[in-house]
């Protein structure tokens, strides 16, 4: 891969690459050989997947939670008054 930033002038959204003749061929005549065009990653990264669980998974821990509490309340009997 070669690097032409000294030959290149960006300004803004512009890119303007400057090109002199001297390529592949061997000959000036103005006729660029060389095939170019703009380059890309060869691998693109692709989003994360999140975990999962959302909002399913605190309302999940609540009604467990809720659960062992009413069946440990169960298994000592019934409640009475302290006055």
């Amino acid at each position: 891969m070669t690097d032409f930033s000294s030959n290149m002038a960006v300004s803004g959204n512009t890119v303007v690459l400057t090109l002199v003749d001297g390529d592949a061929d061997g000959v000036v005549n103005g006729v660029i050989v060389d095939p170019g065009g703009l380059a890309y990653p060869s691998i693109i990264p692709q989003p994360r997947k999140s975990g999962g669980g959302g909002i399913l998974a605190p309302i999940s821990f609540l009604i467990l939670s809720l659960w062992v509490i009413c069946v440990r309340r169960c298994q000592k009997g019934p409640v009475t008054a302290l006055w």
